[in-house]
């Protein structure tokens, strides 16, 4: 699980969002604790705030909601692949 939240503060770094991905360094470092189930929502929250400012800066428009669900699902896809090769590689 540190590793997940270590690579969801590198994320956020990349994203723009030092302050919330210090707080992440901090979490996965054990000075914090947060769940599974938060970490997910929060990966899942900046991946879509980030998507969405990239098609808002390529258009000039926001994303409609149908655009801003598939950013959701895309995030949760990744996420979801992310967590199965955590787990192969703790299972080697």
């Amino acid at each position: 699980m540190r590793y997940a939240r270590r690579r969801l503060a590198a994320f956020l770094a990349e994203q723009g969002l030092e302050e919330v991905a210090a707080w992440y360094r901090g979490v996965a470092e054990g000075e914090q604790g947060l769940d599974d189930a938060r970490t997910k929502e929060v990966f899942v929250s900046a991946f879509v705030q980030r998507a969405s400012r990239e098609f808002q800066q390529a258009s000039g428009t926001a994303p409609d909601r149908r655009l801003t669900e598939h950013y959701k699902l895309q995030a949760r896809q990744r996420w979801e692949k992310q967590q199965t090769a955590q787990e192969r590689v703790a299972a080697d």
